[in-house]
């Protein structure tokens, strides 16, 4: 089928070029993080599934005050790890430096990049590449890439559609061919 196979290819493609990345998915760590935090943050968890089991006015309050106890740990432990942070700055600091341990403190990451892609002996660095090497690897020209007689059947059969609607007649392989980042990019400076 040409929707099975064209699903495979998308897959094979991701499966390429994609990491896969086992793990829990956790929030990226904060380096103010500490022990203490970790424990406070337990303890609060522990006494809400109390509080969700039996809805009781010391279970309420138990909850309240260690809820409480967690915004006072991490607040002490920020603004203390705050302090020996901005001892460390001089004047000699570099800006950047200074940037990026503040996103750091903060727990923001940065953007993520796609990572360069390898396809044979073609390395694709900067954003171009990898969407011209995307297109080509689609497009079949990669190789390896072959497509049902049911697959082909169909693509005719939407292409005498377009012809019959009016439409200049495109193969769909020059249609391909012509779906490269460059080109899109282009088409797309032309339009503004």
């Amino acid at each position: 089928m040409c929707v099975e196979g064209l699903t495979d290819v998308f897959i094979g493609a991701a499966n390429r070029a994609i990491p896969v990345r086992r793990g829990k998915g956790v929030r990226r760590a904060v380096p103010w993080w500490t022990d203490e935090c970790s424990e406070a943050v337990r303890a609060r968890n522990q006494a809400f599934r109390a509080l969700r089991v039996s809805m009781t006015q010391q279970a309420v309050l138990e909850y309240q005050r260690l809820r409480a106890m967690v915004r006072r740990t991490i607040k002490r432990t920020k603004r203390a790890a705050w302090r020996r942070l901005c001892s460390t700055f001089g004047r000699e600091t570099c800006m950047n430096d200074v940037w990026r341990i503040v996103k750091k403190m903060r727990g923001c990451g940065g953007m993520r990049r796609v990572p360069v892609l390898v396809d044979g002996d073609l390395v694709a660095r900067t954003d171009g590449e990898k969407a011209n090497m995307l297109a080509k690897t689609l497009s079949g020209e990669a190789g390896g890439v072959r497509l049902s007689a049911e697959c082909l059947r169909q693509r005719r059969e939407v292409l005498e559609e377009r012809r019959d609607l009016g439409h200049k007649k495109m193969h769909f392989k020059d249609l391909l061919h012509s779906l490269t980042f460059t080109e899109d990019t282009r088409s797309s400076d032309a339009a503004v």
